[in-house]
């Protein structure tokens, strides 16, 4: 059993905890790149249908 699979204790090894925490680093970097790809797939996507709408709007 990993460290990740259970809780700490006095008995998890130092390495196993740094493991656990080099994961958790990547899980979060993991999170953090999604998010900053779906905010910029967001505004692209409002910065497009703006657009659309002023077209429209221009029609009359």
């Amino acid at each position: 059993m990993t460290a990740k699979d259970r809780a700490f204790s006095m008995f998890t090894s130092a390495r196993e905890v740094d493991e656990w925490l080099a994961h958790q680093r990547r899980l979060v970097q993991e999170i953090v790149t999604r998010r900053q790809e779906l905010a910029a797939v967001d505004a692209q996507r409002k910065a497009e249908w703006e657009e659309i709408q002023r077209q429209w709007n221009k029609r009359e």
